[in-house]
């Protein structure tokens, strides 16, 4: 590092200058301290006192909202649309779940606990579709269908009167 005396301005040349180290000029025999001048400033420094902070940077600007209907290209993914219309459901469930409406009449029991077993089997395998509501209630209420045909037929076979 070149440096300068402060008293007779001669020219020296410093190998390994660290700040307030004393120097003796080899021109006039001067002692004076070393003053290195300040580092650049790092990016993320906090500034110091007295030195005027750095505005931030600017935000990035913030995309318009999406319309709903954009949001989302599967209809089954619509709360509204899934009360509206079977989309984005499993077949099986939709199927156990009417099967099990119609288990009342006992022949269709059994039928609602297969599809019931079947439209698990499918939810399982895709879990982006709907229906586990639709499947419970089919299976639950084509368990009592089943139950209560068991027993009228158990009834028939003792020669009993089911009630």
């Amino acid at each position: 590092m070149e440096l300068v005396c402060p008293k007779c301005g001669k020219v020296m040349d410093l190998p390994n200058p660290t700040a307030g180290m004393m120097v003796g000029c080899s021109g006039c025999g001067e002692s004076f301290q070393l003053e290195l001048p300040p580092a650049p400033a790092r990016p993320n420094a906090a500034p110091t006192r007295g030195a005027p902070a750095m505005p931030p940077p600017p935000m990035p600007p913030v995309p318009p909202p999406v319309p709903i209907h954009a949001q989302s290209e599967n209809l089954g993914d619509n709360a509204g649309m899934r009360m509206l219309l079977p989309v984005g459901r499993s077949g099986w469930a939709i199927a156990c779940g009417y099967l099990g409406l119609l288990s009342f009449l006992l022949f269709p029991a059994p039928l609602a606990i297969i599809t019931g077993i079947i439209a698990i089997v499918d939810l399982k395998k895709h879990p982006n579709k709907h229906g586990w509501g639709r499947t419970v209630f089919g299976l639950i209420t084509g368990t009592l269908g089943l139950l209560f045909l068991l027993h009228i037929v158990a009834s028939a076979i003792m020669n009993k009167p089911p009630f």
